[in-house]
């Protein structure tokens, strides 16, 4: 659909280039992770300003809904802003603090809040598919009376397809966090550990995961 991604932006498609940098700055500052949004959302907020604030891809989008670049560079910079949105999220945990930031292992506690998110959408998946199957099976134990109409039989079949759906949605998820920490795996992060630092209980940060502090 050709509209999605200035949907996306909250403009329309007569929007200006500078309506369209002005709304992305804007809805940054809340779907950021920093702020407390998922990374799934600051994603596509910014691969549609990436596309829309382009002349060429935005010319292109509006006459084929196609996104300039490939599905692999796509997939590339969604896994990008989610290992970026992890070190970010660490990084704001150690301000909060107080503490300084070359005495932890940033890509470290990175890499284990995305593997928390991958653990989190591997049980969501487990229980959406779950929830669809049994929607499904209870689709099929109604049956309209002689002359009747099955109101709740098509209802609960289209619930069951709605978890099916959310599975597939988690599924894809996953991939992008796996991705995440697979390019947070091909880096090294220098840091000087204290010794016998003392450090306030885990606490969740957000939609990140944990913070798993060495």
């Amino acid at each position: 659909m050709a509209d999605e991604l200035y949907d996306v932006l909250g403009v329309g498609k007569e929007a200006t280039a500078a309506d369209i940098k002005k709304a992305y700055r804007r809805k940054a500052k809340s779907e950021h992770p920093d702020a407390g949004g998922s990374s799934e959302k600051f994603t596509e907020l910014t691969l549609a300003y990436e596309c829309l604030s382009d002349d060429d891809k935005r010319d292109r989008y509006d006459r084929t809904g196609e996104i300039g670049g490939s599905s692999l560079d796509q997939e590339l910079n969604q896994a990008l802003s989610i290992a970026t949105g992890a070190i970010n999220a660490v990084m704001q945990e150690i301000a909060r603090r107080g503490l300084k930031l070359e005495n932890f292992d940033v890509l470290g506690d990175a890499v284990r809040t995305i593997e928390a998110q991958i653990e989190a959408t591997k049980d969501a998946i487990k229980q959406h598919q779950l929830e669809g199957a049994k929607l499904e099976r209870l689709s099929l134990k109604f049956k309209a009376k002689k002359g009747k109409t099955n109101r709740f039989g098509p209802i609960l079949l289209a619930q069951a397809k709605d978890r099916f759906r959310q599975a597939e949605v988690n599924m894809q998820t996953k991939v992008r966090l796996q991705k995440a920490v697979t390019i947070l795996d091909d880096h090294n992060f220098e840091w000087t550990p204290l010794e016998d630092v003392m450090v306030e209980p885990m606490t969740p940060f957000g939609n990140s995961g944990f913070m798993q502090w060495r």
